[in-house]
């Protein structure tokens, strides 16, 4: 049994072949791209006023998610 890939549309061929075309151009390849990729920087130590902020966010999503259970419960 041989199996053959589905027929691709003439254009969406022809799509693709105006991509590679418009990469070739301008001399972007993928290749290229992921090559000139900046590489992450490391995280920095958040701040301690970012620290109070997550802080008080997460707490005041807890007391809300507790809420909203004693209020289900009846």
């Amino acid at each position: 049994m041989t199996s053959t890939a589905p027929p691709v549309s003439a254009a969406a061929g022809q799509e693709h072949q105006h991509n590679d075309n418009e990469n070739q151009f301008h001399g972007n390849s993928s290749l290229m791209a992921m090559a000139l990729a900046k590489t992450p920087q490391p995280k920095q130590q958040p701040t301690r006023t970012d620290a109070v902020r997550a802080a008080k966010a997460r707490i005041m999503r807890l007391n809300s998610l507790r809420k909203q259970r004693d209020a289900q419960k009846g």
